[in-house]
């Protein structure tokens, strides 16, 4: 089950908006696909960022996944705490294994996400391919 506070990505990123800024993590299903994590490379703070251009990427021993950030901002907050102990993004990916806190700009919003049924939705079709 996703939250349903959120918005999701079809490459498995979530998204929150927090006045003018967009904190962005991770899907738990992403982080599964991927095996037990190795480590976690992330933008850093005052960097921009670009709609559908990588910010980051997450290494596990399955999988690398770059992370694909689904709008245009400047980073102003990275979580340290998730690159210093990737299992975070296992033990809670939804809350404290945020990755980017996005500055954006006042025109951006986030309608072209999925809502948590869309996105719950998309990996049902992808499970039965």
């Amino acid at each position: 089950m996703v939250p349903e506070h959120l918005r999701y990505a079809p490459t498995h990123e979530w998204c929150k908006l927090d006045g003018q800024d967009i904190i962005i993590g991770v899907t738990a299903h992403a982080i599964a696909s991927l095996g037990e994590l190795i480590y976690v490379e992330l933008a850093e703070v005052d960097d921009d960022v670009l709609v559908e251009v990588p910010f980051g990427e997450i290494e596990g021993l399955r999988d690398l996944k770059d992370l694909i950030s689904p709008a245009d901002g400047r980073v102003v907050e990275v979580n340290k705490r998730v690159v210093l102990s990737p299992e975070l993004l296992v033990k809670d990916p939804y809350g404290e294994g945020w990755l980017i806190r996005l500055r954006r700009d006042a025109a951006v919003a986030l309608d072209n996400l999925l809502s948590a049924a869309a996105y719950e939705a998309l990996l049902r079709k992808r499970r039965s391919r």
